[in-house]
């Protein structure tokens, strides 16, 4: 710990008392004192822990527990952004993260027109109270006909059905059908046809001051990028080959050929590339999308490792795999995090860092991607956020003004909202959501700092307020629109059909990262996303031309159930045995001969 306050902290208004603490902890570290100052400050120490300040007589502070106190409040301070680091870029003063002061005033003329809203929250505020006020219409005739939910006789919200979306019969005997007839494929010739089909490869060429050591070919590549997505590993890898590659070549191959923006450009390619075929517009136009995290075990300590109790124990650390996902089946977003924090931080990053020519509009999360920050950040940049809430009955619901009553369901609202704090703080609001459209800071540092700050916070307080707004007017709608649910549920199903596909294609070292380091992590997920989209687009034809067979036998396939069948299918795709990339050892750049 006494390394930790060797670096340069600074602080906003309000912390003087910390920063002057931590000189004198760094005083006290240097002459090895356990002797506190009576003028060390004590107003950052919790109440609870006023007792075991002072000894028997109540007269000697305790250094100990003086010293734990200034570890949390140090911890919360940085959390919120009020105490920071300079020239750290993560732990950043709260209002250095999004447009200075004078970067504000040149923006704010052209900022509200860009993004549609008024320069005055009053004027939007008449059309969210429209929106509110015919959800909860929409609710009580929803309520009246007991289909989904209704309140009992104590005014409780229940729902008469779980919240889940059933699978007919009919789409589990086409996708029976359908894998019947795939024929069995290695997961090398997925990226050999595609190579011929494609030329993907184009897009894996080394930046310069390239070292020439070996010559950059497909062979090389297909082996280097299956053994990173199927976490087998280049020394595994190289000893499964039939050919003779070295694990120096495959490694030479990753660190100059494989890179974020490479493995970003080619998963794009392949997302663009599916789009186009009739199959991918049936089931969706990319208007929506889903993100959810997936967990894997790591076998090295990092920063990012974090216990998870519920699915792996209380020994074995884990970090997670955040993949956002299009009403296509495709991923176009991936993100190693901590299993430690909530997903919703990561949802506007992957949104707001789409390089797609198409946006969605609409995003759908479970639970765990859920705040009142993100419900109101979202509204803000323009999308819909449309989340599945576990414990819908127990959700909190808020009034436009806390003396309102709405009459039969007035018992299911226990809350309320502080209008005129939105108002007072919108122009702040707004320069936030600036700042986050044109990329001033990571989406999800903000919305971290954001939670962190509190209701002590104006700003902090008005983005949840209006949080709590959307929140509702989605819940009341949720509630009441029965295809609304469905199409929640539908992107949610699809999302979890890609989890299985993953964990068929990482089985290498039993799906656990043998590396600490992020980048390294990155590189095989973004791996493994390329491999999942290499799937995706070679089945696409394949079922394609199944269901063309199938109709053609007389055999009646309506598109409804088509749509409902996922083309990420994998029982046909081998990923296990010996490999053989001899047959795409074409180079893509002769680079031997410029030597």
């Amino acid at each position: 710990m006494p390394h930790l306050f060797e670096l340069e902290f600074k602080g906003a208004a309000g912390t003087k008392s910390i920063l002057k603490s931590i000189e004198i902890l760094r005083d006290l570290n240097c002459t090895k004192s356990d002797v506190l100052p009576d003028d060390a400050p004590t107003d950052f120490i919790p109440k609870i822990w006023m007792k075991a300040m002072y000894d028997n007589q109540n007269i000697k502070l305790s250094r100990r527990t003086w010293e734990m106190a200034l570890y949390y409040a140090l911890k919360n301070n940085l959390e919120r952004g009020d105490i920071y680091v300079s020239h750290s870029k993560k732990h950043r003063y709260f209002w250095n993260t999004v447009y200075s002061e004078d970067q504000w005033e040149k923006e704010k003329p052209l900022a509200f027109k860009s993004l549609g809203f008024p320069e005055k929250f009053d004027k939007l505020l008449s059309i969210l109270k429209k929106e509110y006020f015919a959800g909860i219409d929409r609710a009580k005739c929803a309520f009246h006909e007991r289909t989904f939910a209704y309140i009992d006789s104590n005014g409780k919200l229940k729902l008469k059905r779980e919240d889940a979306l059933e699978v007919p019969e009919s789409v589990k005997t086409l996708k029976k059908l359908i894998e019947e007839k795939m024929q069995p494929i290695r997961i090398e010739t997925v990226l050999r046809d595609l190579d011929e089909a494609h030329q993907f490869t184009r897009f894996f060429l080394p930046p310069e001051g390239f070292d020439k050591r070996f010559m950059v070919d497909r062979e090389t590549l297909h082996t280097a990028i299956t053994a990173m997505g199927t976490n087998l590993g280049f020394d595994d890898m190289a000893k499964s080959t039939v050919s003779a590659i070295s694990e120096e070549k495959l490694k030479h191959m990753a660190q100059w050929c494989i890179r974020p923006d490479v493995l970003t450009k080619t998963n794009y390619f392949f997302v663009s590339k599916r789009a186009e075929h009739p199959l991918a517009k049936l089931h969706g136009d990319f208007s929506r999308s889903s993100s959810d995290a997936e967990c894997f075990c790591i076998q090295k300590s990092t920063d990012l490792a974090s216990f998870y109790p519920k699915a792996f124990g209380y020994y074995q650390k884990v970090i997670a795999i955040h993949t956002h996902m299009s009403d296509q089946f495709s991923v176009f977003n991936t993100q190693v995090i901590s299993c430690g924090v909530r997903e919703a931080s990561y949802v506007l990053d992957g949104l707001l860092n789409n390089l797609m020519v198409l946006t969605p509009h609409f995003h759908c999360t479970d639970t765990g991607g859920f705040t009142h920050q993100l419900f109101a950040l979202c509204y803000l940049l323009g999308f819909s956020f449309q989340p599945r809430l576990k414990d819908l009955t127990e959700t909190t619901l808020y009034k436009i003004n806390k003396n309102d009553n709405y009459g039969e369901i007035d018992s299911i609202f226990d809350g309320h909202i502080d209008m005129d704090c939105i108002s007072e703080q919108w122009e702040q609001l707004i320069r936030i959501v600036v700042s986050l459209k044109n990329h001033v800071a990571p989406a999800h540092l903000i919305l971290q700092k954001l939670a962190a700050r509190g209701s002590t916070d104006r700003v902090a307080k008005a983005v949840m307020e209006l949080g709590k707004l959307i929140k509702t007017i989605y819940i009341l709608h949720y509630l009441s629109d029965d295809e609304l649910r469905r199409k929640v549920q539908l992107q949610l199903n699809r999302g979890e059909t890609r989890h299985y596909l993953a964990r068929h294609i990482f089985f290498g070292n039993q799906g656990e990262f043998k590396t600490a380091d992020y980048e390294e992590m990155m590189n095989i997920a973004s791996c493994l996303s390329l491999l999942s989209n290499a799937v995706l687009l070679w089945n696409t034809p394949r079922i394609y031309d199944i269901v063309s067979e199938l109709r053609s036998a007389g055999i009646s396939i309506d598109d409804e159930d088509l749509k409902r069948v996922s083309p990420l299918m994998f029982k046909h795709l081998i990923v296990h045995g010996t490999y053989d990339f001899r047959s795409a050892n074409r180079p893509v750049v002769d680079y031997a001969s410029n030597l």
